[in-house]
């Protein structure tokens, strides 16, 4: 058995100064990159919340008109965020599910409507 204390492996650690970098098991290494996160797309997150909108204010004009919004700027969110590589793919595509989800249902209630 050794009497050797046991080391560190190497890996990311914070150094003396919190800064983090590599530790190599004896040397510290070069400074860990900084993490980039994507922008996120100000279009999908319009449509997301006009499409939340139109369920809101359904039974009303406005929610068809929120629900056509919703829809167009989802739309042009997900192409956006497939274009110039932002986040919010996942908004654009609820938006545009919930938003013609209320188109159809405010067709329906037109059509009900006026078959009375």
């Amino acid at each position: 058995m050794s009497d050797a204390p046991p080391s560190t492996p190497p890996g990311w650690y914070p150094d003396q100064a919190g800064v983090t970098r590599w530790w190599d098991g004896t040397t510290w290494g070069p400074e860990a990159p900084a993490a980039t996160q994507k922008p996120l797309s100000t279009i999908a997150v319009v449509g997301f919340v006009a499409s939340l909108v139109s369920i809101v204010s359904f039974f009303w004009l406005a929610g068809l008109v929120a629900s056509l919004a919703g829809l167009i700027f989802s739309i042009y969110g997900i192409k956006e965020t497939g274009t110039a590589g932002k986040r919010g793919n996942g908004l654009a595509v609820a938006g545009m599910i919930i938003s013609a989800l209320t188109i159809i249902g405010s067709i329906g209630l037109v059509v009900r409507n006026t078959m009375l």
